[in-house]
């Protein structure tokens, strides 16, 4: 399940074994249905996902209840509702997967505690 991360960060950063092991013991295993939110407008982020299967779409609704798609997270990439996250402010869209999706989730704070503690990571 962690394959796909460990070569989208060799693709990206020079790092070590044991720095990846490191980096992988952060990171939990979800799995979703199609249509299943992650984050609602309203809600503050707490998460960072990467997209091992399927396919996270960030999207708002505006006043005439119209959805519009911002950005699509596809598989071996990462995805987040960014502003939200970095400010801990209530989100103005919403994260929802467009199918089943096999995804590795990371909190906040170990996200920034990996920025801060394996300094390659600031990087993907």
């Amino acid at each position: 399940m962690y394959t796909q991360l460990e070569n989208y960060l060799k693709a990206r950063i020079e790092i070590d074994d044991r720095a990846f092991y490191n980096i992988f013991s952060y990171f939990k295993i979800k799995k979703t249905k199609r249509n299943e939110f992650l984050l609602k407008k309203g809600e503050i982020c707490k998460h960072f996902y990467f997209v091992n299967k399927g396919c996270i779409r960030l999207f708002n609704i505006n006043m005439d209840g119209e959805e519009g798609t911002r950005y699509f997270h596809f598989e071996n990439a990462f995805g987040t509702a960014l502003p939200s996250l970095i400010n801990q402010k209530p989100s103005y869209e919403f994260m929802q997967t467009i199918e089943p999706s096999d995804l590795l989730v990371i909190n906040r704070d170990d996200y920034f505690h990996l920025v801060d503690t394996v300094p390659q990571f600031a990087f993907v």
